[in-house]
């Protein structure tokens, strides 16, 4: 096989029993490819045809004139050797990281790194946080992501730590009048007041656990 710099368009998309060799001899013999499509046929033994981390990044690192590139269902290429792809492809403007194991680190790579890019796929990359998505530019189209829920609970708690500083600081005048009166007086909060309505809302949203502080009294009947 010769050099063939005309060579814009490769598309293996499902393709099967192509490996590290044929990147290499792609890395060889497309310097100017454009378009690269990798997609993993997932229901095709992993071991007809292997791709590693190493064989993707040698391809990446020849062909720097990329704009798409979709290694979508290769969950066997860790997320160090996705990050160097990241690195060395500056002018991607497409790319599928479908079912890849990435994390937030991923993430912020491509922020750092791709600063043409227009479209992203996270299709189950369930390990990224909407707090890393955020830090992407926001001309990027972001397809499938959903936010893992280690992350949805952490936004939860701080949108519950914000609500109960809320009610610590409404509720401070209250608890230092209250300590002036005597044992029997409780306090009286307005059922149309703005608190009683964060804290119902908190309730709720708990299963009806408590979350107000124990100094919060309300009047017996």
């Amino acid at each position: 096989m010769c050099l063939s710099p005309n060579i814009i368009y490769l598309d293996f998309n499902f393709s099967i029993g192509f490996s590290d060799k044929t990147l290499n001899r792609i890395a060889e013999l497309y310097p100017n490819l454009k378009y690269l499509n990798l997609q993993k046929n997932k229901y095709v033994s992993s071991n007809m045809g292997i791709i590693t981390g190493e064989g993707l990044f040698t391809i990446t690192w020849s062909c720097h004139k990329l704009e798409y590139l979709n290694i979508s269902h290769h969950t066997d290429i860790c997320e160090l050797s996705i990050c160097n792809v990241i690195h060395s492809c500056p002018r991607l403007q497409q790319f599928d990281l479908s079912f890849c194991k990435i994390t937030d680190i991923a993430i912020e790579k491509i922020a750092k790194s791709c600063h043409n890019l227009k479209y992203l796929n996270l299709r189950r990359c369930d390990k990224i946080s909407k707090k890393a998505i955020d830090k992407l530019n926001s001309n990027i189209h972001v397809e499938n992501f959903v936010a893992s829920m280690d992350s949805i609970l952490a936004g939860l708690d701080e949108t519950i730590r914000q609500h109960f500083h809320i009610i610590n600081q409404n509720f401070r005048p209250c608890y230092r009048a209250y300590s002036q009166l005597n044992s029997n007086t409780s306090i009286a909060i307005n059922r149309h007041s703005l608190t009683r309505g964060v804290i119902s809302t908190l309730m709720s949203r708990a299963g009806k656990r408590i979350l107000a502080p124990e100094w919060v009294l309300y009047r017996s009947n």
